[in-house]
Parts: structure tokens; C-alpha cells; sequence
């Protein structure tokens, strides 16, 4: 055997490996806008974090130094950051709304074809983009990132619905709306507390992207995998 049939084998192996069966089900795409779409940007943490510690800081008249030990030792325990805003007694949306309005993200995100290419590669799918961002703020977002608004049938700003991703209730009720099945439904974050237990809970098929998870049907390298995933499964 050349080494270029061996190469084409060894490629196609890797594929079959990489597309689960179940992929031939899915008809929607739900997916997790911060550190999903877009990776983890360190400068972005770094911000949000220091803007959030100082509100409470300054709301509850509290040094910063302990704020900041005190919410990382919760964070770690809850996994959520707005639970933990809630927990010291704080409106937790309203507290990341007014850190989110001091980051220049224009600045800190750029677009990304790459991304957009993976959305018009899957026409067959429905999306939905399932966001603790405001509508507002998810639309800034993907503006940066020079995705368009439409290549999503739903936008879920998760506080507007009065819901938290944490509810599996929420992605029931996705389903609802999309009349769908659970396991026609593959969702993809990037936080197994918050994304993936959450939708796995009500039945989803999961997706882990940029890291990995025992806990997701698939975990994937990168997000744009997941057009490689469904464009393996067309070609077979």
C-alpha cells in the first residue's frame, strides 16, 4: 500500500471514529455564546471579573482583597458567576449587565469566517443560541464576531425568559418551541456545570467544545469541529 491510500485510510478511520452514530438524528444545533462561539479571551475574563469584584466590593462596603478570595471559593463551588453575585446578596444580572457595559469588546473580539463559513456549511440544521447575555449584548457579540443574527431560528436570552441554564426546564422548553425531541437535539458549550449537566439532564445529546468532558456524548477541539462532524456524516 502507498503512503498516500494509507494516509486516505487512516484519515477515513479517524472520521468514523470521530462521527458517533446518533449524529444522523440531529436537527438542531443549540448552542452557548461566551467561550463556545468565540474561545475563552483571558483579557475579557480578566475585566468582567475585576468590574463584578468591584461592585460588590463597593455595595456591600467590603475590602476587595476578601471579596475577591471569598468569590473565587464560591465560583468554584457554584460554577456559576451569577449565582455567586447572588449569593452575597447582589442582583446577579443586573451586576454583570454593568460589567459587560465597560468592556470594549469591539476592541477584544474580531470577526471570525472561519465561524461563519462552519454556519452556511450546515444549512440543514436549525440553530439556537442559549445566552445569559442580554439580546442586546448577544447581538454586540456577534457583530464582533461578523456572524449574522440570522443564521440563528432562536436567541434565548436566558434572564429575559426569567430562566437560568442551569434549569434543564429551559432546554425542555427550546424543545417545545422547536417541536422537537430531545435526542434530535445535539447542544455545545464550553462549561460542564452550566451547559452540559444542565442539557444532558433534559434529555439533549451534549457537546464539550475547545476542552473535554466524561460527561458529554462528544467533547470536540474546537467549535469549528462540529461542521466537520456533520459534514462526515453527509459524505458516507
Amino acid at each position: 500500500m502507498d503512503e498516500q491510500a494509507a494516509g486516505t485510510l487512516l484519515e477515513q478511520a479517524s472520521h468514523t471514529e470521530f462521527s458517533p452514530s446518533w449524529i444522523s438524528e440531529i436537527r438542531a444545533l443549540g448552542w452557548d455564546l461566551d467561550g463556545t462561539l468565540y474561545r475563552d479571551v483571558p483579557e475579557i475574563r480578566e475585566r468582567m471579573e475585576g468590574q463584578v469584584l468591584t461592585t460588590i466590593s463597593e455595595r456591600l462596603g467590603q475590602d476587595l482583597a476578601w471579596v475577591k478570595k471569598e468569590y473565587r471559593q464560591r465560583l468554584r463551588k457554584i460554577g456559576s458567576n451569577t449565582k455567586v453575585i447572588g449569593s452575597f446578596g447582589l442582583d446577579g444580572p443586573e451586576v454583570v449587565d454593568l460589567s459587560f457595559d465597560q468592556i470594549p469588546f469591539e476592541q477584544l473580539l474580531r470577526p471570525d469566517p472561519k465561524l461563519k463559513r462552519m454556519f452556511a456549511s450546515l444549512p440543514n440544521l436549525r440553530h439556537v443560541l442559549i445566552t445569559h447575555n442580554r439580546i442586546d449584548q448577544a447581538r454586540r457579540k456577534l457583530a464582533c464576531l461578523g456572524l449574522p443574527e440570522s443564521v440563528f431560528t432562536l436567541v434565548v436570552p436566558v434572564y429575559d425568559w426569567e430562566m437560568s441554564k442551569q434549569d434543564p426546564s429551559l432546554y425542555r422548553k427550546v424543545l417545545e418551541l422547536l417541536t422537537i425531541r430531545p435526542h434530535q437535539m445535539l447542544y455545545l458549550g464550553d462549561r460542564e456545570a452550566v451547559d452540559i449537566l444542565p442539557a444532558r439532564e433534559a434529555g439533549l445529546r451534549t457537546g464539550m467544545v475547545w476542552g473535554d468532558s466524561s460527561a458529554a456524548d462528544i467533547s470536540l477541539p474546537t467549535v469549528y469541529d462540529v461542521g466537520e462532524l456533520f459534514q462526515v456524516t453527509s459524505e458516507k
